[in-house]
């Protein structure tokens, strides 16, 4: 029903709003959520203020994107087909937008941050992620 911060013996709650799916980004600091059924990506700092907020024809999946500071996520297009998006996580500004066949139902980044892997179907796609430092 909402994303709680615990510290110690202390529970606050930061956001009310029912969250299909979340990431935290260590490197911009911030927690993206999607809400609305995946219509609305957030961006929330420690405190839980919305650092910025996108909508979505339907967020499927999301990952953060490890050292990059930035959010992956797959969408669903008007026509049903998938979108491969990657916004920053500072600002919220699009960074790549790549058409796909269909849209992914989970996402994940590894540990060095350099391979995405998206499962499709029945398939998990592995993709190299190149960028520079932030």
């Amino acid at each position: 029903a909402g994303i709680v911060a615990i510290q110690g013996r202390t529970t606050r709650l930061l956001a009310e709003a029912a969250v299909e799916a979340m990431s935290w980004d260590a490197a911009s600091q911030a927690m993206y959520v999607t809400v609305d059924e995946g219509q609305t990506l957030q961006a929330l700092d420690a405190t839980g203020t919305v650092r910025w907020e996108r909508a979505s024809t339907g967020t499927t999946a999301m990952t953060h994107l490890g050292e990059l500071g930035a959010v992956a996520t797959m969408e669903r297009d008007l026509a049903g087909r998938g979108v491969l998006a990657v916004f920053d996580g500072q600002t919220g500004e699009t960074l790549s937008r790549v058409p796909t066949p269909s849209s992914g139902f989970d996402m994940a980044i590894s540990g060095n941050g350099e391979t995405l892997a998206i499962a499709v179907d029945q398939f998990i796609h592995l993709f190299s992620v190149h960028g520079g430092s932030r």
